[in-house]
């Protein structure tokens, strides 16, 4: 959905107008910032402060090694919680930084996999929960509130997400196993999952699965210099023509 929707704001972001041709070809970056765009957008930009005036509002940011100004009329911090409490610290007052303290930051873990057919899911609703994963508690299908949901013959793509029972004492200590566990036991497991969940419904993951992407959901702020794409086939698993790891471990 969202190539789509830059697609439809920036023609030239990326080539291509089937769902195949977007999701495989690449963003370019160039024209997502063309200075004669009537929307821009800009990558590799961090922004690490926000102010406002009576007139106006602007945002710091870092990129290339050096920081830049952004002003505009009005200024939407459209990210996690996290994001404005730090890069807004001057403009809260005491009662709302402490309301944001208080809040407990849990890293999560979210993967999307596309799959050839809907045929072994279509029949199981939005919202499917199991038992017995290594890091998965349920998946939803991503075009299940479409008028298409009921064709069995579509390619869709099965939303995962990951549980985190531990303390709030123990969350640092979850960062770092999400931030170190290998792409491949997160892939791993999803393929055991699904060819046990999914037995009996004619499906094989080494088969009919397309594409895998993990998303790192950290719950606070990460350096996104190392967040990255990388699109690789591989000899022991030729079906997968995508893979993708995102967040601040680098992707394999």
């Amino acid at each position: 959905m969202l190539r789509h929707i830059v697609k439809w704001l920036i023609p030239g972001a990326v080539n291509g107008t089937s769902d195949a041709e977007l999701l495989a070809n690449p963003f370019n970056l160039a024209a997502m910032d063309g200075p004669n765009n009537n929307v821009r957008i800009r990558q590799r930009a961090m922004v690490v402060r926000g102010d406002t005036t009576n007139t106006n509002a602007s945002v710091v940011y870092f990129s290339n090694g050096q920081f830049y100004r952004a002003t505009a009329k009005a200024v939407i911090f459209a990210g996690q919680s996290h994001t404005a409490r730090t890069a807004c610290a001057q403009l809260l007052s005491a009662s709302q930084a402490d309301a944001f303290d208080q809040v407990t930051l849990s890293p999560a873990l979210v993967a999307n996999v596309t799959i050839r057919s809907a045929a072994p899911v279509v029949d199981l609703g939005y919202d499917a929960y199991y038992w017995g994963s290594q890091y998965w508690a349920d998946f939803v299908i991503a075009d299940w509130v479409t008028s298409n949901r009921s064709n069995p013959n579509r390619p869709t793509v099965l939303t995962f997400y990951g549980g985190n029972t531990a303390s709030v004492a123990d969350q640092p200590n979850e960062r770092i196993k999400l931030l170190t566990t290998p792409f491949s036991s997160y892939e791993d497991s999803l393929r055991a999952d699904l060819n046990r969940v999914l037995a009996g419904r004619n499906f094989d993951f080494d088969r009919d699965v397309r594409a895998v992407q993990r998303s790192n959901q950290q719950g606070w702020a990460s350096d996104s210099r190392a967040v990255g794409t990388l699109l690789r086939k591989t000899a022991d698993r030729p079906n997968i023509v995508w893979r993708t790891g995102c967040g601040v471990q680098p992707c394999e």
